[in-house]
């Protein structure tokens, strides 16, 4: 059985690696001759027996230790004082693994409340080498060792710190992970380990975050995984149920080859920066069910066609709010889905700002403490738990541990534990991300009411339903209620695609409830290349079932080749939303055959033709006559080649 507290059972031995000696009995702390404390952990694990305890007095233990099958507890003076546990180091001086388990170790063994670094070798070594053991581990510090951090450890590894070790944070531990910090490792955070990982922060990590493993995963924060070898996903080949998880501002993907159900997470802001690469989604070849989720890409990863939102592979998502979503799927929406300060636009920071120096490396706690002193302005610890990207122009994020009022400190990246300093400068732009519900959020009561969700949490331990229904996303919303408004479900011409015709162009946007016209322009429809907005150029009508709200361009109102941004003005009660689209002349068919985005070819001819003498507003009406004729064809052949341009 799992023990998280301080355990004493049996007869005590004690170690004093300051004043004690091996050749007394250990039975007393008090360093005197014949009973006093062990020098050694080694000496105290040999004379244990069977249910004994052996309690380590604070010091650097320069030793390889092995617990020998033995049913014991070892543990320090105070397992949950991290001061304690820093100062009882067990140091395994790069000659072996720092602490061997024989396999033979059941739950009844108890590790608890060390700092173990330095195991192994230039080629092989670990932290903790578990060789199949069911040993209980808590309360540890597991860093700086020259392999993994923990390797084959089956038993419960619980409230455990496993950080800038060499290589991976946890390899093939099958037993349950909880509550523990994967930080800064060299190679994945963790990989086959394939019990329950439950509430562990997993950042900064180099390849993986979570790598093949399959038991379920609920209640992590998956973020800031590093680049290597071109391959820097939050979680990949995990094919158990993952759960209520926030996976945000990892380099490449969010998911990857996930082939469990995939349900109530946040999934954000990966890949950002990776411009036009087919690689780059937030899910990726997740062939399982995908329910309740906010899948949310970031601007600038939308800014091309490689990449985007939801890629090949992966199943059609429903109840799930999706950035720019064009495909099937019931009960999805792409209303933005309300992550930061409602005053702000939603999914975008809560806070923004510039530093006001270089980011300091604090290598004691390998963390990095990053300063604004021009805001001054955050309550103490107000941010813990929160994202914190450190430069907008890169692309990861990282877990906010601790703040005063103008300083922020995160979990370190590998590469920042490796060179010994921070790649924070002065003058770089941060933000801030939050994901949890704010109260106008779509969001909320919007989830699958089909499921059963029981006694089910969120990612904070609160009830998974509230309100009567689930919300989407890993957060549930635990406020009073504000009115329940329409949010957008579907969009014509689709969301970053291409408004085609050279006049009377004609958006339609679908809401999930009846929508009413209020006086004046009900849409914000921006050039986002001259910042001009040309919304008051359209006409705006319902159509008869109340819920579907068409704009058409009046005459030429609008240019060729330019990006343009739809969303609602403040008369349209609504949830809020941003819809990209760009217009490119004769482009009948919209569809998107390389990185480089849609273009004019010899298919928009075809699709033409195919609709040659039908009156209607759709989109191969590309002069917007009101009917598909001949003169369509010409609109293709003077645009012929071109393409849409960069999103400015």
């Amino acid at each position: 059985m799992l023990v998280l507290g301080p355990a004493v059972r049996g007869d005590v031995l004690y170690v004093n690696g300051t004043c004690g000696d091996d050749g007394w009995s250990g039975l007393d702390p008090n360093c005197a001759a014949s009973d006093g404390p062990k020098a050694t952990i080694q000496a105290a694990i040999n004379a244990a027996g069977v249910d004994d305890t052996i309690i380590v007095a604070p010091y650097r233990y320069y030793e390889n230790i092995n617990l020998k099958g033995k049913q014991i507890v070892l543990r320090s003076t105070d397992p949950q004082d991290p001061n304690v546990v820093a100062a009882t180091v067990i140091d395994g001086g790069g000659v072996g693994d720092a602490v061997q388990l024989d396999g033979t170790e059941t739950t009844e063994t108890l590790l608890s409340g060390f700092t173990i670094t330095n195991g192994g070798s230039l080629a092989i070594g670990y932290g903790i080498a578990g060789e199949s053991s069911h040993a209980s581990i808590t309360y540890c510090i597991v860093r700086g060792n020259r392999s993994a951090g923990l390797v084959d450890c089956d038993g419960p590894i619980a409230r455990c710190t496993i950080t800038g070790n060499r290589g991976a944070g946890l390899v093939c531990c099958d037993g349950s992970i909880s509550d523990c910090t994967i930080a800064g490792n060299g190679a994945n955070g963790l990989a086959g380990c394939n019990g329950l990982i439950a509430r562990c922060i997993v950042n900064g990590n180099t390849g993986y975050g979570l790598y093949d493993c399959d038991g379920t995963i609920s209640g992590c924060v998956v973020t800031g995984t590093c680049l290597s070898r071109g391959l820097a996903i939050g979680i990949e080949a995990c094919d158990g149920v993952i759960t209520d998880c926030v996976v945000s501002g990892n380099y490449v993907r969010g998911f990857s080859s996930c082939d469990g159900a995939i349900s109530n997470c946040t999934v954000r802001g990966n890949g950002a920066g990776v411009r036009d690469s087919w690689d780059s989604y937030e899910l990726w070849k997740c062939a399982g069910p995908i329910s309740n989720c906010v899948i949310w890409a970031s601007d600038s990863a939308l800014d091309g066609y490689g990449g985007g939102v939801i890629g090949p592979g992966c199943s059609v998502p429903t109840y799930s709010c999706i950035r720019n979503w064009a495909g099937a799927g019931e009960g999805n929406i792409i209303a933005d889905p309300g992550l930061a300060d409602v005053n702000l636009r939603i999914a975008q920071p809560m806070a923004r700002g510039y530093w006001s120096q270089d980011g300091v490396y604090d290598p004691s706690m390998q963390q990095v403490g990053c300063f604004d002193a021009g805001r001054q302005s955050w309550a103490p610890n107000e941010l813990v738990g929160k994202l914190l990207k450190p430069d907008v122009t890169q692309r990861r994020e990282f877990v906010i541990t601790r703040n005063t009022e103008n300083v922020i400190w995160v979990w370190a990246d590998y590469d920042t534990i490796h060179a010994g300093a921070s790649w924070v400068t002065e003058g770089a732009r941060y933000a801030i991300y939050d994901y949890h519900l704010q109260p106008d959020s779509p969001c909320i009561n919007r989830g699958d009411p089909n499921a059963e969700y029981g006694s089910l949490t969120d990612i904070d331990g609160d009830d998974r339903v509230v309100h009567g229904r689930v919300d989407i996303g890993a957060d549930e919303y635990t406020g009073p209620l504000m009115p329940r408004r329409p949010a957008l479900v579907m969009a014509e011409p689709l969301p970053n695609s291409t408004l085609p015709k050279t006049a009377n162009n004609v958006l339609w946007l679908t809401f999930d409830m009846p929508i009413e016209l209020p006086g004046g322009s009900p849409l914000s429809i921006v050039d986002l290349h001259e910042g001009i907005c040309v919304g008051e150029t359209f006409l705006y009508s319902l159509e008869a079932d109340g819920y579907t709200l068409k704009a058409q361009e009046c005459g030429s109102a609008l240019i060729n080749r330019t990006w343009y941004r739809v969303a609602p003005t403040l008369p349209l009660d609504v949830h809020l939303f941003t819809l990209d689209v760009c217009t490119l002349f004769g482009d009948a068919d919209q569809l998107v055959r390389s990185h480089r985005g849609p273009s004019v070819d010899g298919d928009d001819y075809s699709v033409v033709k195919e609709h040659l003498g039908e009156r209607t507003d759709a989109r191969y009406d590309l002069n917007g006559s009101g009917r598909v004729t001949a003169a369509d064809y010409s609109v293709v052949k003077a645009h012929r080649d071109e393409r849409v341009p960069d999103k400015p």
